[in-house]
């Protein structure tokens, strides 16, 4: 079977919505900005007036998902909706943050015949939608990510799990995922802060690319009211972040590693 070429791939954004948020709009209208025409769609485990309404301000189909059984369950149900609406492309976006208007450009043109996953780079924004200063928590991710870089290795299975091992560089609504690969289920599990983490190392054992586009071509919004921001704040991640070092490492290595990680994801904090 002949692959598509990058102008015959459809490209959806899901939307992740959760309770009411008052950046949603925004994320929408960048969206609706893209260069190349994407489908659009709204997922969404907490109907409220405040989504309906922005929905038919913009003729957005809003997808309900029946079951509140927490975040990782969230992502898979819109990555589902997502690919079932047809799409050859999904992108999961977060209902907080804004994507370039060349994201979806520069996706295609990057795609592989191979690639399960394409990401790009990302700046973090603050509330008002300026953007912070690169922390060491940042650069940290971009020197994980630096063997992603040649698009030669990006297909080799050990690179990919070791730029993973020592952390998670991969921003989650920076990732377009190849709709025909992807399982049914692959954020959902008992983790709340890193079920992205946990779902590029179960992609990372599969045959195919992580393509990194090493460009930051959308933002990130970093808030109080931002679900990993309480997580790292309360503290409650370093359970998970050793549970993940564990899939890579004897338990020894683990705890150093997320010993130094913890205090990397600390200054996400400091503003």
């Amino acid at each position: 079977m002949k692959n598509k070429s990058a102008t015959d791939m459809s490209h959806t954004f899901a939307i992740c919505a959760y309770q009411t948020s008052p950046y949603l709009e925004a994320c929408i209208l960048s969206i609706k900005a893209q260069k190349r025409p994407c489908g659009l769609l709204i997922a969404t485990s907490t109907p409220n007036e405040a989504i309906e309404k922005m929905a038919e301000k913009y003729d957005i189909p809003v997808i309900v998902n029946p079951v509140q059984k927490g975040i990782g369950y969230d992502f898979d149900f819109a990555l589902q909706a997502g690919i079932q609406s047809g799409a050859d492309l999904v992108t999961v976006a977060h209902q907080d943050d804004c994507y370039d208007s060349e994201f979806s450009v520069r996706v295609a043109d990057a795609w592989k015949p191979d690639t399960l996953i394409a990401f790009t780079d990302y700046r973090e924004i603050d509330e008002n939608g300026v953007t912070k200063p690169e922390n060491k928590n940042l650069k940290i991710k971009k020197i994980l990510l630096f063997p992603m870089r040649f698009r030669a290795l990006q297909s080799v299975r050990p690179v990919r799990r070791t730029s993973l091992a020592f952390g998670n560089g991969i921003c989650c609504p920076s990732v377009t995922f190849a709709a025909k690969k992807m399982p049914k289920k692959l954020f959902a599990g008992k983790m709340k802060s890193n079920v992205d983490w946990s779902a590029w190392e179960i992609l990372s054992r599969k045959k195919g690319s992580f393509t990194y586009i090493p460009k930051a071509l959308m933002s990130h919004r970093i808030h109080d009211e931002a679900t990993t921001n309480k997580m790292i704040y309360d503290h409650k991640r370093s359970a998970e972040d050793l549970a993940m070092f564990r899939r890579f490492w004897p338990t020894c290595i683990a705890k150093c590693l997320c010993k130094f990680y913890s205090k990397a994801e600390e200054t996400v904090t400091k503003r």
